[in-house]
């Protein structure tokens, strides 16, 4: 063999390995390519399941397999029960009298609430409806509403004619003859209120007699005063 086929068969033998290799450079690069690609490809986030709602159960059906138990329910703290040393046993509603000629008269139990009425009159009747601690909630005769701190009121027992004008009478009975006629707002010191009977004494300026007690405010239709 000449030296010019060895050179050939040479020549020929690298090329074949370059083109091999080509080959296989080639094939290494399309995988890689592939699998580039592949990763690039945009991929779904996985959210995790949503929770079912739970609801409470019915009573009586035990809660589902699996369900949380229900939220325990909150109460608020009970009201306390101890009453104040402010407050009284007597009953309620009750009458009672201005104890100054000037009382303020607030929305609520507390110096905090503003003032509603200022109350000018030394002994005008009111009805007490309510105690807390040192306030009380009364009533005039005309309806206004009211706290006014129990300092302010007297146990003593008044009357104010209401209405028209009232007629005072000798004894207890619509025939009987009349000692005074006193105008609407008129204020008297209560004496006695019997039972049976709808009339009560009062004395208004030095002026005794008997009144009917619909034509008053500060006292009840059924009450006895003195009280037995």
């Amino acid at each position: 063999m000449g030296d010019w086929e060895i050179t050939l068969n040479r020549s020929s033998f690298r090329r074949s390995v370059a083109v091999a290799t080509a080959l296989a450079v080639l094939l290494i690069w399309l995988v890689s390519g592939t699998a580039f690609a592949a990763d690039k490809i945009p991929r779904p986030k996985v959210k995790p399941p949503v929770p079912p709602i739970t609801q409470p159960a019915t009573p009586g059906e035990a809660p589902a397999a699996g369900a949380a138990p229900p939220a325990a329910t909150v109460k608020p703290p009970p009201k306390p029960t101890v009453k104040s040393s402010h407050e009284t046993s007597l009953p309620l509603p009750r009458f009672a009298a201005m104890r100054k000629g000037e009382a303020y008269v607030r929305v609520g139990p507390g110096t905090r609430f503003p003032i509603d009425w200022v109350f000018t009159r030394r002994d005008m009747p009111v009805e007490i409806l309510a105690e807390n601690d040192v306030w009380r909630q009364i009533r005039d005769w005309e309806g206004t509403v009211g706290w006014v701190l129990s300092s302010q009121l007297t146990g003593r027992r008044s009357v104010i004619v209401k209405g028209e004008v009232g007629t005072l009478r000798n004894d207890p009975s619509a025939t009987a003859a009349p000692v005074a006629h006193i105008e609407p707002g008129v204020i008297g010191r209560l004496m006695e209120c019997p039972m049976p009977g709808d009339w009560c004494r009062i004395e208004v300026n030095d002026i005794r007699g008997w009144i009917h007690r619909g034509e008053v405010f500060g006292v009840y239709t059924t009450e006895v005063f003195p009280a037995p």
